[in-house]
């Protein structure tokens, strides 16, 4: 894996980013964030089955759409069991999990 040549680096450069994005945004940026975090992925996964279906009356679509998502999400998933790096918020008390139990 060649990511591994680089994680270390990437890591260290996430959290220089993360304490800057954190010390400079306002109340409304960070709800912001948190809208889109927790509604704008969730809208861009369950919004083309609805497009596909309802609108467009494409059953096959749709069906392919669902199962590639699910079988996306599922290796993806798995995967995150397997391999997985700590959160910056796990070792670093300067960063905030906003809505996110640290524990």
């Amino acid at each position: 894996m060649l990511e591994v040549s680089y994680r270390d680096r990437l890591y260290q450069d996430s959290l220089t980013f993360i304490k800057k994005i954190q010390k400079d945004s306002t109340e409304a940026e960070a709800k912001v964030w948190d809208t889109y975090s927790n509604l704008g992925i969730a809208i861009a996964v369950a919004l083309p089955p609805f497009v596909f279906y309802l609108i467009f009356w494409k059953r096959l679509k749709t069906l392919y759409y669902v199962v590639f998502i699910s079988t996306m999400l599922f290796i993806m998933n798995i995967s995150k069991l397997w391999y997985h790096e700590e959160r910056p918020f796990w070792d670093t008390p300067e960063i905030h999990a906003y809505n996110c139990n640290n524990q």
